[in-house]
């Protein structure tokens, strides 16, 4: 179970934001990954799990 969703940058914002509104989840907006790993480091506890989903397509040759 989520318990926090960090939003980076602006890229699809809007829609993650209205997606997590109904959820309960904790929100965090940051504005870069540098920022974003930051704060993800501050929280981690022992036990915790990050999952890191970026919006940049990939590229099978």
């Amino acid at each position: 179970v989520a318990t926090d969703l960090v939003v980076v940058g602006r890229t699809n914002r809007t829609a993650l934001l209205d997606g997590a509104d109904a959820t309960g989840v904790n929100v965090v907006v940051q504005p870069n990954r540098e920022r974003a790993v930051t704060w993800v480091r501050s929280e981690l506890r022992a036990g915790d799990v990050v999952l890191y989903v970026n919006d940049q397509p990939d590229h099978y040759p």
